[in-house]
């Protein structure tokens, strides 16, 4: 949507070439006018009464534009095009069809067709940039908005998508000169003030991004998405007081905004407020029953509740609406779990496992059976955040030789097996490692919670400490012991280390649902525990 408002500013702009000194009646008429229809209106009986030209039919495309009749939008640009092939604005308003029509490749040929034409031509360049931006072509956007200022260093939308990109890209610092050089130009752009805000959260300066929301809804009274993300902040803060406030406020300014319901309600479900946070996500889905994620949001809260059926209905309702929304199926893969439905949760979880696509950032796909992991850096290892699931012929085991198991929470390996079972470029952590690893996460006393993944689907009840801030997300896979009998899953989590104790034991680590500590202990290397693997320097 923004993005979108963007362009139809820029259109306004692209329109070009106006015909001064000429007396068209019907042509002023279609200038003056604000309704789309209206100027359709005006401009055909321009067309018809004062003489065909191309700007006329270039302001008509762009009027059909406006009412999304694309095809007719193109004849226009077209009949524009075929009087004057030299007039660069039909080129780059075309381009803005099938821009919106997701044919990126086309748009950009016809914005790089006006930019040759005319070398100066700004707005051509700031549309091509959005394309550029909407194909994660980042680096090709910022060139494009810098060429834009370089031709005009005052054009405030050049500096304000710029500074979108250097968000997107995580440069914030950059992001921050961009807004606040649209500020100076124009101090009253309240949306200038509340980007800019959005950087100084993003920098962890909360008081600074306080005070540009502030300036926002002092310029603009009824601007709600100031108060919502001011009260993101003072959320952050502990503000509660102040964030509930906010957010009162911006559904008191406008009622059928679905972001500040959704945002109350996930303030509600922080605090544990379950039921306030049901209704308020309720009535997202009352304003736009295709919200997948109100439908996702109150389907976590249901399943605090343990009130698992509604938790499955509204995690499905999400997935009906959005087949690719991994969340809700992450999610009703959890319920399912926890009502022991395993066949369920495993069809859900090979979904979310397969939606990672090999070699995407944050994964690696081991070559020997193609899975793919998710990996979480901590301090300066690289450890996978899934326990290892490579099955061979002897010295490994599903937990109670059922294979379900071994789906989730990985297989169970004893000593000899685990020392080499890690895939290329990766290895079984030794003692020193894990012990890196622990102090790095403050110590064995707190580093359990820290390593463990958070509720009571992968853990049983209390699940001390768990909070699970390393990304690392331990799970009570349990232990199969010497003598063939699986025990205890639920309720620890088990890793060797490659470090040998003596003759029968090794070094290891587990995690205790009582407990948010990490315990180092000498265990018989018969043992089948979990195996967490750590990337090679």
């Amino acid at each position: 949507m923004k993005a979108k408002l963007i362009l139809l500013f820029l259109l306004v702009f692209c329109n070009g070439y106006i015909l001064l000194g000429q007396n068209k009646y019907w042509y002023q008429k279609g200038l003056d006018a604000n309704d789309p229809k209206e100027k359709i209106e005006y401009f055909t009986k321009s067309l018809e009464n004062e003489g065909a030209d191309k700007v006329t039919f270039n302001k008509r495309g762009n009027a059909y534009l406006e009412l999304e009749q694309y095809d007719r939008a193109i004849a226009d640009y077209n009949k524009a095009i075929e009087i004057d092939q030299n007039y660069p604005n039909p080129y780059s308003n075309r381009g803005l069809v099938y821009y919106y029509l997701k044919q990126y490749d086309k748009a950009i040929a016809e914005y790089t067709k006006a930019i040759e034409i005319d070398p100066k031509y700004k707005y051509a360049y700031s549309n091509r940039g959005l394309a550029y931006s909407d194909l994660k072509q980042y680096d090709r956007a910022i060139a494009e908005y810098t060429k834009v200022i370089e031709i005009d260093s005052n054009e405030m939308a050049a500096y304000y998508e710029r500074g979108r990109v250097y968000y997107l890209i995580e440069q914030y610092n950059k992001a921050i000169v961009d807004y606040t050089k649209v500020i100076e130009i124009d101090p009253k752009i309240a949306n200038a003030f509340i980007s800019r805000g959005l950087m100084y959260v993003n920098l962890n300066q909360n008081e600074k991004a306080i005070t540009d929301y502030t300036m926002a809804m002092e310029l603009d009274p009824k601007n709600s998405l100031a108060y919502i993300n001011r009260g993101n902040v003072y959320f952050e803060l502990n503000q509660n007081d102040k964030a509930i406030a906010d957010y009162n406020k911006a559904i008191e300014i406008d009622p059928k905004n679905v972001d500040s319901y959704q945002n109350r309600g996930d303030f509600y479900a922080t605090l544990k407020l379950n039921d306030k946070a049901i209704t308020d996500y309720t009535k997202v889905i009352e304003i736009d029953p295709k919200n997948a994620i109100a439908y996702n949001e109150r389907g976590t809260v249901y399943q605090t509740l343990k009130q698992y059926d509604k938790a499955i209905a509204d995690f499905t309702k999400a997935i009906e609406i959005d087949r690719n929304y991994m969340d809700a199926y992450n999610n009703r893969e959890l319920v399912y779990y926890a009502q022991k439905h395993i066949d369920n949760a495993i069809f859900d979880y090979n979904i979310t496992t397969e939606n990672v696509q090999k070699g995407a950032p944050g994964t690696f796909t081991d070559s020997r059976n193609n899975k793919t992991y998710k990996m979480v850096k901590i301090g300066a290892q690289t450890w996978m955040a899934k326990n290892l699931a490579y099955k061979v012929s002897s010295g490994c085991w599903a937990y109670d030789d059922d294979q379900r198991y071994a789906t989730i929470f990985g297989y169970l390996y004893d000593w000899n097996t685990a020392k080499h079972i890690c895939p290329s470029g990766w290895h079984l952590p030794s003692d020193e490692e894990w012990t890196i690893l622990t102090t790095y996460l403050g110590g064995e006393s707190v580093a359990g919670g820290r390593l463990k993944e958070t509720g009571t689907t992968y853990w049983h009840s209390p699940n001390i400490g768990a909070t699970n801030e390393s990304g690392f997300a331990a799970v009570a896979a349990g232990t199969r012991s010497g003598n063939g009998k699986s025990n205890d899953i639920g309720n620890f989590g088990n890793f060797w280390s490659s470090t040998e104790g003596n003759y029968f034991c090794a070094w290891g680590r587990y995690l205790d649902k009582s407990d948010g500590s990490v315990f180092r202990s000498n265990l018989d290397k018969s043992n089948g525990f979990s195996v967490r693997c750590v990337r090679d320097f």
